[in-house]
């Protein structure tokens, strides 16, 4: 029992006396060890208790009246000091000031080893400054190692979001996190990886909460330039690091030269919500003369959905045309309501009379909507809108009118023969088989392949294309089947909920789809965007869930948002049954191997069992849309990267991650998008939708296709418009 004792607690690990400080873990702030490591000392400058490794999780709990030294305890409860330049921490100005006797001048702690970066080329220092600095002008003489800022003395930190949705910390007054090197970061709890060059291949893993040491960053800071524990340098996405001080990095441009003052990082249009995306019509449309009277907007309000887009109406009603889109967290200029108060009056230019009606319970007023004036503006009556669907959904309640794909199927069943368009030929392509395709207005087509031609097939949207290449599945009012001759059209199942995605099931015996379940509640936050306490505790295990809600949840507003499941039937739209899915569980894919789709928490793959269980693929809160190759090859997926997306291609276990598009140049205007990518029947090639144009700038969306190993981009020659709103539309669907 003395040896046991006396492995746990020798002399110099006895804990701190309880007079020297606070005897409650509930009133301190978390730390982690940076890069270099630190000591843990007897008090401010004294003797040595134990060495502590890059990467520790600390709690602080006091600090010296200058704040270079903070009181801290292990996660084996030994209490000692630490020099705050050592440490990652924020908020250290809240600490308590601990007295103590004047240190010793002698005790001084011996550093740990500094790492050196594997490139041996001296860098050139840059000067500090109390206020983030523009980029040098001065190319140094190696940059393989850049110097960042210096940063000034002492420190406090905010949280922020980053213009990109990434997450990022940046300076209040200025923190000492800055060393010789560069800035400390600590990676989010479930690892990350470091690649060869922004959006460039994966090199290794990197596991959860180690500390890593940026040098620089991109022109808009979606990626950081790092070096690891154990000098290896590469590049990480910035979304992926808990990392302050972001903006005093330097920026590497090219082959890991610093940008010159010139080279401008994007402006904070550029980095706007992507629906804004070649929407706008060149000139603004006129507002209503009803609106004109009430020119400035009362209120705004910030749309509150997720994973799906929220309809704009020509009028007060889910019976009303739709005229627009709106994407989740889009701020909205309200200038009037309906009597009830269930119906808001939104102000848009892109709009065709420049205003327009959305549901008010989809929408988080800035103010009282009571203060809002009752209108009856109307832009076209119901009787002239397509005829109202015959189901439940379509007199859903307004707070169901997130515009899923399922809401947006408007066109009535019997539409007329003659508004459908003739069919078209194309050039050739080379390629084989058939893509059934939306226009995003309620139009679907054929595109044979081996014929060179593209016919209308129904009105509609998300379809999808059975295996066998027979029947395509789609979301009207409901779930529709129609033969791909046009022949044959169904109804195939109706539900009371909002639907969206079908897909068939190899077999083509069953029907996956997605479902609006109601709600659910998460923390808004700044860094991961609405998480629960239970997402963040698996991000970071070693941290108890008391502290991160301290941490991260303290300051953020609990909301709720649409919470969507996954459902199927068989073809006949009978059997119904749910499947096991996390919450705003969307765009299923099914494969021999299991479903995937996209969640709140990003990739997962489920089983159509009656006890199937949910793994993840991927974890990103902007993973979207994917879609898995024939007998359970790899997945295909869309993934935001600041102000614009990319298609990834990923292995059903997680690994081999690989980028399929990359901007082709940034020396453009705005940057394009690639979205909605989806394998050929026989998993040899990948269609999908881009808006980049001749000049790999972004312009209007067209489909494009590659090779599956992202190869061989180019546009399939359609001249048929197509629109897009950033809402998880199933696009097109490619089978035999």
């Amino acid at each position: 029992m003395g040896l046991l004792l006396g492995a746990v607690a020798t002399p110099n690990e006895l804990p701190f006396p309880a007079a020297l400080a606070q005897e409650s873990l509930g009133e301190g702030k978390m730390a982690v060890v940076g890069l270099d490591g630190a000591a843990l000392t007897d008090e401010p400058g004294g003797r040595i208790i134990r060495q502590l490794a890059p990467g520790d999780v600390l709690m602080a709990l006091g600090r010296t009246r200058d704040g270079a030294y903070l009181q801290v305890e292990t996660e084996r409860k030994v209490r000692g000091w630490v020099a705050t330049r050592s440490v990652v921490i924020f908020g250290v100005e809240m600490l308590p000031v601990v007295e103590q006797a004047t240190p010793t001048p002698t005790a001084t702690p011996t550093p740990a080893p500094t790492l050196t970066p594997t490139p041996t080329s001296t860098p050139t220092s840059l000067p500090p400054t109390s206020t983030p600095a523009q980029p040098s002008t001065q190319r140094p003489a190696s940059v393989s190692s850049p110097t960042a800022m210096a940063s000034p003395a002492s420190a406090t930190v905010t949280p922020t979001a980053s213009a990109q949705g990434g997450t990022s910390l940046t300076t209040r007054s200025s923190a000492p996190l800055a060393t010789e090197s560069g800035v400390l970061g600590i990676v989010i709890g479930t690892g990350a990886q470091l690649y060869d060059k922004p959006e460039g291949e994966a090199l290794v893993e990197i596991s959860g909460a180690e500390a890593v040491t940026a040098v620089g960053r991109n022109a808009d800071a979606s990626w950081l330039m790092v070096r690891l524990l154990n000098g290896r340098q590469g590049w990480m996405k910035a979304a992926d690091v808990v990392i302050f001080g972001v903006e005093e990095l330097p920026i590497i441009a090219g082959e890991g030269e610093v940008a010159a003052e010139a080279t401008e990082a994007p402006t904070e249009e550029a980095t706007a919500v992507p629906a804004a995306t070649s929407q706008a019509p060149a000139t603004p449309m006129p507002v209503p003369a009803a609106v004109q009277a009430t020119p400035e907007a009362v209120m705004t309000g910030v749309v509150n959905v997720t994973g799906t887009r929220l309809n704009i109406r020509s009028g007060p009603g889910t019976t009303y045309r739709i005229i627009g889109k709106a994407v989740g967290g889009e701020t909205l200029s309200l200038t009037a309501r309906n009597k009830a108060g269930d119906w808001l009056l939104i102000l848009r230019d892109d709009l065709p009379n420049g205003a327009g009606w959305v549901a008010a319970s989809l929408v988080r007023a800035e103010g009282d909507l009571d203060a809002l004036p009752v209108s009856t503006e109307e832009f076209s009556s119901p009787a002239s809108a397509p005829a109202p669907l015959n189901t439940p959904a379509a007199t859903a309640s307004p707070a169901k009118d997130a515009a899923t794909p399922a809401v947006m199927a408007t066109p009535s069943p019997a539409a007329s023969p003659a508004a459908q368009p003739a069919v078209r030929t194309t050039g050739a392509t080379g390629l084989s088989g058939k893509i059934v395709f939306q226009d995003g207005r309620g139009a679907i087509y054929v595109y044979d392949l081996a014929r060179n031609e593209v016919r209308f097939l129904t009105n509609g949207f998300d379809p999808a294309i059975s295996r066998d290449g027979r029947k395509v599945a789609f979301v009207r009012d409901g779930i529709y089947s129609i033969d791909i001759d046009g022949s044959n059209e169904r109804k195939v199942y109706g539900g009371n909920q909002l639907i969206t995605s079908p897909k068939w099931s190899p077999d083509g015996q069953w029907i996956v789809f997605s479902r609006l379940l109601g709600e659910y509640k998460c923390f808004d936050t700044e860094f991961f965007g609405c998480v629960s306490l239970k997402e963040l505790s698996g991000r970071f295990p070693n941290i108890p869930p008391a502290i991160l809600g301290r941490i991260f949840l303290r300051n953020a507003e609990r909301i709720s948002l649409p919470n969507f499941g996954l459902s199927r039937v068989n073809a006949e739209g009978k059997e119904f049954r749910d499947i096991a899915a996390l919450d705003s569980a969307l765009a299923p894919d099914w494969n021999e191997a299991g479903i995937v789709y996209q969640s709140k928490a990003g990739l997962e793959i489920t089983q159509d069992t009656p006890d199937g269980d949910t793994r993840s693929v991927q974890n990103g809160h902007w993973d979207w849309d994917p879609d898995w190759a024939p007998n359970g090859g790899r997945i295909v997926y869309q993934s935001k990267e600041g102000p614009r997306w990319e298609i990834l291609s990923i292995n059903p276990d997680g690994s081999g991650l690989v980028y399929l598009t990359r901007p082709v140049t940034t020396l453009v205007d705005q940057l394009p998008s690639n979205v909605a990518p989806a394998f050929s029947y026989d998993g040899r090639h990948i269609v999908y939708l881009s808006n980049r144009n001749e000049r790999n700038d972004a312009g209007p969306w067209r489909l494009w296709v590659m090779d599956a190993d992202g190869s061989n981009q180019r546009p399939l020659p359609i001249d048929i418009e197509i629109n897009y709103g950033f809402g998880g539309e199933q696009v097109a669907d490619w089978g035999p």
